[in-house]
């Protein structure tokens, strides 16, 4: 399965049809190659460690419970 953690449609499209009974976040690896991801937001950004950490769970939970709506 491959999907683009920053797209809920991709995410949905990857989960359609999959039964899933845990999903493991290992979320909170950085990229150490820009310092200043230590101070910046970052949205705009979407290899920066917001986007790929939180927002890519964010996204993954939401595509997650929509599939297990399907599946009812």
């Amino acid at each position: 399965m491959e999907a683009d953690l920053l797209s809920v449609d991709s995410l949905k499209r990857a989960l359609l049809g999959q039964k899933v009974g845990a999903c493991i976040s290992c979320a909170g690896s950085s990229r150490r190659s820009k310092l200043s991801d230590l101070w910046t937001d970052g949205r705009e950004d979407e290899a920066h460690p917001y986007n790929i950490n939180y927002m890519g769970t964010v996204n993954l939970v939401k595509a997650l419970q929509v599939n297990e709506a399907d599946q009812s």
